[in-house]
């Protein structure tokens, strides 16, 4: 029973996945994405990893993946998880997976908001040049500023409901932590869409 758990978390970090026969392969599957992108562990210790994050080639091999899949809409299923590849090897603790999301979080949620700045930044303009010449007048930097503060209240409520599924349990923190880096990485792709699209 514990060694199906720990298998559940793993798959949950994407660190390993099922096959057709629902055994567990460890580590990850050898598929295009991972082939396209690779990432390995660091040889940084888990402290340091928390500290200093993704080791340098990684985010590079990210933001390349990010580049490169964007056209397609690709963003989220080719590079969310790259990040949490970077970990280090043997995992042990709860704390060491809720540690490898977060910081992966981190990296999304700091490209979310640089990306929703500049989409706030050119609504704001467009505003300034369209808004009286509107037959229908919208701001739509304040549509903007709503939606994301609505979202933020959703990502944190399912997450919290993606928590408390387990009732306490450990792997409710670990689960809690991948649903807030997943939704984090949709959120960016979503709002760089929108951002190339009012270019």
């Amino acid at each position: 029973m514990k060694s199906a758990i720990w298998a559940t978390v793993l798959i949950v970090l994407g660190l390993a996945s099922t096959s057709c026969s629902s055994e567990i392969e460890i580590p990850a599957r050898k598929d295009t994405i991972s082939e396209k992108y690779p990432v390995s562990a660091t040889n940084k210790s888990m402290s340091e990893f928390l500290q200093s994050g993704p080791d340098a080639s990684v985010v590079e091999t990210v933001k390349t993946c990010i580049k490169a899949e964007a056209r397609s809409h690709m963003i989220v299923p080719a590079c969310y998880g790259l990040i949490a590849r970077n970990c280090p090897e043997n995992l042990i603790t709860t704390a060491d997976m809720v540690g490898c999301k977060e910081v992966e979080l981190k990296f999304w949620d700091a490209r979310l908001t640089s990306a929703y700045q500049l989409l706030l930044e050119r609504l704001e303009h467009d505003d300034e040049q369209n808004g009286d010449y509107s037959l229908y007048p919208v701001n739509l930097a304040a549509n903007a500023a709503r939606t994301q503060t609505m979202w933020l209240a959703y990502r944190d409520s399912m997450c919290g409901y993606e928590y408390s599924r387990f009732r306490g349990g450990t792997l409710g923190r670990v689960t809690g932590a991948a649903c807030q880096a997943r939704m984090t990485a949709e959120r960016f792709a979503e709002v760089k869409r929108m951002l190339d699209e009012a270019s």
